[in-house]
């Protein structure tokens, strides 16, 4: 695995810590970092484990989540979990609107906000997110906003920001124990402990590439021209149900600048 410029991921034995399962690798790396690589003694002795299951996921993401969650139960005390079923599309419909790709209210309502109501209620003490060190950017900016570091830190070059704060990721409530790993580190890690990993990260363009870096909701309203072609090239019913979609509530996917004419006053707000 990558050297890190930061500490190992600390001690936990005293922590109820809360994670959100997305489906994703990074997520999954995350719970098995905390069951193979944490000493043992200082892992958690209770673990609380979040999954929100929307139908746009893609065929393979809940049974993979429940090998997570069989994973977890062999390798820490206790283990709870909890699962909510939605629909993205569902969401749209309600709401009448695609949510606009750089805003993320369906994330909120349909995940966060209900896996953090139930951390609280179940006593979770950190949030645990498997933020990596492709997603540095991210966790600055979260970091600088959780903390409240100055505003000149920021123009800090990457390496000494991370000599600086890189430590923050450690601490407080939301907490960033993989920070230090690579997504290639991930993939290994899964693969090692799970066995296996959803179908979709497979996918390649034709140029050899990954067709998809995220197991997200297919469509995601984050995705480019590009991406949405691969959702209908790699998943056509989800697709076609994603346009329904978008002509009963008379929007569309992506951002104002990828279509002619006049965008949607409610979108074209970048």
């Amino acid at each position: 695995m990558q050297q890190s410029l930061l500490p190992p991921t600390g001690d936990f034995s005293g922590e109820v810590p809360l994670i959100g399962l997305s489906g994703g690798i990074n997520s999954a790396a995350l719970l098995c970092y905390l069951a193979s690589e944490t000493p043992t003694e200082h892992r958690p002795q209770r673990v609380l484990l979040y999954y929100a299951h929307l139908r746009e996921h893609s065929d393979d993401t809940f049974p993979f989540v429940r090998d997570c969650i069989r994973y977890a139960r062999a390798h820490f005390p206790e283990v709870e979990f909890r699962m909510h079923r939605d629909s993205m599309l569902a969401f749209i419909r309600r709401e009448k609107i695609i949510p606009h790709p750089t805003v993320s209210p369906c994330t909120w309502d349909l995940k966060v906000e209900r896996m953090e109501a139930w951390g609280n209620e179940r006593g979770a003490t950190c949030d645990l997110i498997g933020y990596v060190r492709q997603a540095r950017r991210r966790l600055r900016n979260q970091t600088h906003r959780l903390f409240g570091l100055p505003p000149e830190a920021k123009k800090l070059p990457s390496a000494e920001w991370w000599r600086e704060y890189g430590h923050l990721v450690g601490s407080g409530f939301k907490r960033y124990p993989i920070a230090h790993l690579t997504d290639a580190d991930c993939f290994s890690i899964v693969t090692r402990e799970i066995g296996w990993y959803p179908a979709i990260y497979d996918l390649r363009t034709e140029t050899g590439k990954p067709a998809f870096r995220n197991n997200n909701c297919l469509p995601c309203k984050n995705m480019d021209g590009p991406q949405r072609r691969l959702v209908q090239l790699h998943f056509p019913d989800q697709w076609e149900r994603a346009v329904d979609a978008a002509e009963e509530v008379g929007s569309y996917w992506g951002r104002a600048d990828e279509y002619a004419g006049d965008p949607c006053a409610v979108c074209a707000f970048d």
